[in-house]
């Protein structure tokens, strides 16, 4: 018998697994380094292009090194309507982005 078995995937996307996995960590708010204290508030790694800040799943979207990456690849990024963008055909561009800008999240 010739079982395969195939990880299901977050998103209906076909693409690498990292971008795949950037997609539903931004959906979800979950991220690396990310820690959820007993009084449920979360903190997060400290942001390596703006120092004074951490890396929240709202920063990494507004983050205007991301939005420059953005800009290098054609896509305008309006930052109100990023989070509903991670539900669109364009989540894999944002997800790139995304990964060049922080080597992951």
């Amino acid at each position: 018998m010739n079982h395969t078995f195939k990880k299901p995937l977050v998103t209906e996307f076909d693409c690498p697994r990292i971008v795949t996995s950037t997609i539903a960590r931004l959906r979800t708010e979950h991220l690396k380094g990310m820690k959820i204290h007993p009084d449920k508030t979360r903190s997060y790694v400290q942001c390596k292009h703006c120092p004074d800040l951490q890396l929240t799943p709202n920063h990494i979207l507004e983050c205007p090194t991301v939005a420059t990456k953005l800009l290098k690849m054609g896509m305008v990024p309006l930052r109100d309507s990023l989070r509903e963008l991670l539900y669109s055909p364009d989540a894999p561009r944002i997800a790139e982005a995304v990964i060049k800008t922080f080597d992951g999240i």
